[in-house]
């Protein structure tokens, strides 16, 4: 259309000039096209970085919180804390791996068809999700003999009060911003 307009004050005799026009048009809306791109990108990626900062300062908090509320529960020991917290880290640390695990599995699950999937694709996922609450199961014997060597066993229930407490305060706070 707006060719057209260009080529009505020459009586259409000359279409050169509205080939220009029509062809830098086009030839501009792919270049602002690219560079809408081009800074949508880093848009994303800005914003994807900002989110990886804030989810950080979330699970620092968090992280906090929890010792804290370790802390006041437990009543630990100069002696006791040290190897306490190495241990129960690196129990953290394990059991958050299988934790991501199921959370795939259950990530798997939000998508499929639970009355038409076939009994195949079924069972695989049930055993795996199977083998994943054993591991879990072993990771606590395991790491309740290492607690045995540091702490008492009233203190070693009180790590499941704690973490019980904790998983509560969480539940609570759900949704709500932190500052």
């Amino acid at each position: 259309m707006f060719a057209y307009f260009l080529s009505a004050g020459d009586g259409g005799s000359n279409n050169a000039p509205t080939v220009n026009i029509r062809r830098n048009f086009e030839e501009n809306q792919e270049q602002v096209m690219r560079q809408f791109n081009e800074d949508a990108y880093r848009l994303k990626q800005l914003i994807n970085q900002q989110i990886a900062l804030e989810n950080e300062r979330v699970r620092l908090y968090w992280q906090e919180q929890k010792k804290a509320l370790f802390v006041d529960i437990m009543e630990l020991t100069e002696q006791e804390a040290q190897p306490f917290w190495l241990l129960y880290n690196e129990f953290s640390d394990k059991k958050d791996e299988i934790t991501g695990k199921k959370r795939a599995i259950n990530k798997k699950l939000r998508f499929v068809d639970l009355y038409n999937i076939d009994d195949k694709e079924a069972e695989s996922l049930t055993k795996e999700y199977v083998n994943l609450l054993s591991q879990e199961a072993n990771l606590q014997q395991e790491y309740y003999k290492k607690y045995k060597a540091v702490l008492n066993p009233r203190k070693i229930l009180m790590i499941y009060k704690a973490e019980d407490a904790f998983r509560m305060m969480m539940l609570h706070t759900r949704g709500q911003i932190i500052e």
